[in-house]
């Protein structure tokens, strides 16, 4: 059904442009890497991958793929239906969305309550050691 090119294309297609439109959390993190943040409606979101490109890894489970295998491996769907992802028609020279100052616009629900690593500050975490006259 999928010619060898198509499956090498789909492959190599930048995974943050296709996770935005899925609505995951994303963090910024150096070099065009982005880390997966947790989801508060789903207790199975793939908190802590890390992305880059078409490629990931989720250093605590030891797997990493490419952008195919993130849809098979973490989000359980069929080859077929990774590629159909995939595959979705975009416009041309519209990887990610950007702001005004050409960075990716990111979907990221209150980014100064986490940290690099996607855990919650500790202002967000709320201070168990201070207390209130």
């Amino acid at each position: 059904m999928w010619t060898k090119q198509q499956i090498r294309d789909a492959r190599k297609t930048e995974l943050v442009p296709i996770l935005l439109e899925r609505s995951y959390r994303l963090y910024p993190l150096k070099n065009d890497n982005y880390r997966i943040l947790p989801d508060p409606d789903d207790p199975d979101a793939p908190a802590g991958v890390i992305v880059k490109e078409g490629f990931w890894i989720w250093h605590e489970k030891n797997i990493y793929g490419n952008t195919i295998d993130f849809f098979v491996k973490i989000e359980g769907l069929s080859f077929n239906q990774a590629m159909q992802i995939v595959l979705v028609p975009r416009p041309a020279g519209t990887q990610a969305r950007s702001n005004a100052q050409g960075m990716p616009a990111v979907v990221v629900s209150h980014a100064h309550d986490y940290d690099r690593d996607g855990n919650k500050t500790r202002q967000e975490r709320g201070n168990d050691s201070e207390t209130t006259p």
